[in-house]
């Protein structure tokens, strides 16, 4: 999933998208460093480099675009509307995670977002005191129409494909998003706006790799058992 404005959260409803500093443009106070360690020994041509970069930024221009225009929102609310769809009952905590937003940010998002009649407070089953987030019908309904701004955005650029050309991109892209995943927050992060359902998390090279990483983390703190010594 492409970076997107993610501005604070008391600017959701302006209509307006603002072009600001990097960090605004990737939405997170800290600069996204991808992980290493699947990159290859062969540095890419300038022009390759140069031609990603513009293909990167014009294809979230027109997504952003698009999902204006299709939900009339901006900023963290549709993201935000996505993830709830995709993860129902989730918590407060849980989306502050996937926006990379503060506590206090998702809060104030979360409140507009009930008051504009989109999304639901509710108490736990099992516990009262957790607080789980949900969509009203409203709320699905615009965040379907987010997805589908989505979708529409990106799939005009990939029609210049043949058949084969794509299945070869889509096997080059799910490449490159595995190494650029460094940790389980950077993985839920770039999937704030996917459609579950077309990529599951058995076949997703995002989850994929956070769960490699997950596993590598865990088995480099087992302790070691003790070597006997030789007498």
């Amino acid at each position: 999933m492409l970076s997107r404005c993610l501005q604070p959260a008391g600017s959701v409803w302006t209509g307006k998208i603002r072009h600001g500093s990097l960090f605004a443009i990737s939405g997170t106070k800290q600069p996204i460093i991808c992980s290493t360690q699947t990159m290859s020994d062969h540095m890419p041509s300038p022009r390759l480099t140069n031609l990603a970069g513009a293909f990167a930024l014009a294809a979230t221009d027109d997504m952003l675009a698009a999902i204006e225009a299709m939900s009339g929102m901006i900023a963290g609310a549709p993201a935000a509307l996505a993830t709830i769809h995709a993860y129902p009952g989730m918590s407060l905590d849980t989306l502050r995670k996937f926006l990379r937003l503060t506590p206090s940010g998702a809060g104030r998002l979360v409140d507009r977002l009930v008051a504009a009649g989109l999304t639901e407070r509710r108490a736990g089953s099992s516990d009262q005191r957790f607080i789980a987030l949900y969509l009203t019908r409203r709320g699905h309904s615009i965040a379907e129409l987010v997805l589908a701004a989505r979708r529409g955005a990106v799939r005009r650029p990939l029609a210049a494909l043949t058949s084969q050309e794509q299945a070869m991109l889509e096997k080059l892209l799910g490449k490159m998003l595995y190494a650029m995943t460094p940790d389980r927050e950077r993985c839920d992060h770039i999937c704030r706006l996917c459609e579950i359902a077309a990529c599951p998390q058995e076949i997703c090279p995002v989850e994929t790799a956070a769960l490699a990483i997950q596993a590598g983390s865990a088995q480099r703190s087992k302790p070691r058992a003790k070597r006997k010594r030789d007498i």
